[in-house]
């Protein structure tokens, strides 16, 4: 079972939550986590869970983070959602 944590969350003009966080499949935080991004009812029920990583190339090497978690999360107006998320990164 993954490991949830959650940092943030607001109420989107449709009354609906959005909770941000990471998402880990064991517990050396903060390598293997994924940022976590939630749309909730006001019941709490899950209308949609998105993942992300990171990736980057430098100087023709790939390289993928250790780790990503969301710090806060922004619905805007007109239904754009923002993330302040922060990446732990391999030594390059």
């Amino acid at each position: 079972m993954a490991d949830i944590r959650l940092s943030d969350a607001v109420t989107t003009r449709d009354g609906n939550l959005l909770v941000t966080g990471f998402q880990s499949s064991f517990s050396s935080f903060p390598l293997g986590t994924r940022l976590l991004l939630l749309k909730l009812t006001p019941a709490g029920d899950t209308l949609w869970t998105k993942t992300y990583t990171c990736a980057w190339t430098n100087q023709g090497a790939t390289y993928q983070s250790r780790g990503s978690w969301g710090n806060s999360v922004v619905a805007a107006a007109d239904g754009t959602i923002l993330v302040a998320w922060v990446v732990a990164v391999p030594p390059i």
